[in-house]
């Protein structure tokens, strides 16, 4: 089964760790049976291989959903590392299956067009950065005078 869904984490900043694991429990919400999932974030890897009960200091409350949503579903959940942005000499060394890399370059590809769509404008882009960075020298001058 290939899903899609997009949109904001609803508490912190998206990484792409922590978007990719708010997939993944999507996932295991939606879905029932054992259940094989293939990633290629490192920190969700890590984290997976943690396990439910290990500190998780990084999107910890990302992980307690997920950790929730495992336990809560009938069946089991296998998370399969798979090597992001390969090319033909990976497959010419067994590094990645055929089908894992179309996966996961179809994964990016359909990351790619969300982001793209539900991308600010460069106009409000500019907007925000020049007043972070008015408020950066704000917080230098209030500091000075502490």
């Amino acid at each position: 089964m290939l899903g899609l869904m997009w949109g904001t984490t609803s508490t912190a900043k998206q990484m792409v760790p922590r978007s990719e694991l708010e997939a993944d429990t999507q996932l295991l919400v939606r879905t029932t049976g054992h259940l094989k999932v293939l990633a290629d974030a490192k920190d969700v890897i890590d984290g997976f291989r943690k396990g439910p009960n290990a500190a998780h200091p990084i999107n910890g409350e990302a992980w307690r959903a997920f950790w929730a949503a495992a336990g809560s579903r009938q069946g089991g959940v296998q998370l399969i590392k798979v090597k992001s942005h390969t090319g033909q000499g990976e497959l010419d060394a067994h590094v990645i299956e055929p089908w894992q890399q179309y996966l996961n370059g179809l994964a990016d590809e359909l990351a790619d067009m969300a982001a793209n769509s539900h991308a600010v404008s460069s106009h409000l882009a500019d907007f925000v950065q020049a007043t972070d960075k008015g408020a950066e020298i704000g917080r230098a001058s209030c500091r000075e005078r502490v």
